[in-house]
């Protein structure tokens, strides 16, 4: 095999190297008049203010493009967790200590049924309960009186203190976190469910 030679003369030695040229060679970053000027020579004929802003039904106009400028005047910006106005939520560790809650959905029209899921859930990692009322729960009526197609469709019915019970029963709530959908019912089903508890203590 034939031997290969190397020269290093062209590479740089190590106290008289030269300095590395960066691939990409740094920039300034376009200001917001220039952003707009280009965007207005890209789409001429076209009212920027008109066609790339997106009111919403809160009355809120979102801009197409936003700065830091846009952040410096916000309410809370510098606040912390667990600190007022709570913007960042109102644990101070966050979820360092504590996990996110899993609250599964469980489709059962009936107390009986969502108690029985519910136990076998709690018991193999959910860590919260979700309800979810169905159409005549959520309308706040009776389901005696409702129309039968609107009973358990959509979610459980529960209508009174005994249903709620029921549903809950030998779930500890102390520990539990319980989600609701109440929907137009929130405040009638909210007083069914103080009811329950209190039974129960």
């Amino acid at each position: 095999m034939r031997d290969q030679k190397h020269d290093s003369s062209s590479r740089p030695s190590a106290a008289g190297s030269a300095p590395l040229t960066p691939l990409l060679t740094p920039f300034l970053p376009p200001s917001l008049a220039e952003w707009e000027a280009e965007v207005q020579r890209q789409l001429p004929g076209i009212s920027l203010a008109r066609e790339l802003t997106s009111p919403t039904y809160e009355s809120i106009t979102l801009q197409p493009l936003y700065t830091a400028a846009d952040t410096r005047a916000l309410p809370g910006l510098f606040s912390l967790p667990g600190a007022f106005p709570y913007l960042r939520g109102t644990n101070a560790s966050g979820y360092r200590q504590r996990t996110w809650d899993i609250a599964q959905e469980l489709p059962y029209p009936d107390a009986d049924e969502i108690n029985v899921a519910l136990r076998h859930d709690l018991a193999r990692g959910q860590s919260a309960v979700h309800l979810v009322l169905d159409q005549a729960s959520r309308a706040g009526c009776d389901p005696d009186s409702s129309d039968p197609s609107q009973v358990g469709t959509g979610g459980t019915s529960l209508a009174s203190v005994a249903d709620i019970e029921r549903a809950l029963a030998s779930v500890n709530l102390a520990e539990t976190s319980l989600y609701i959908q109440p929907d137009t019912a929130a405040a009638p089903f909210a007083a069914l469910l103080v009811a329950a508890c209190q039974g129960n203590n």
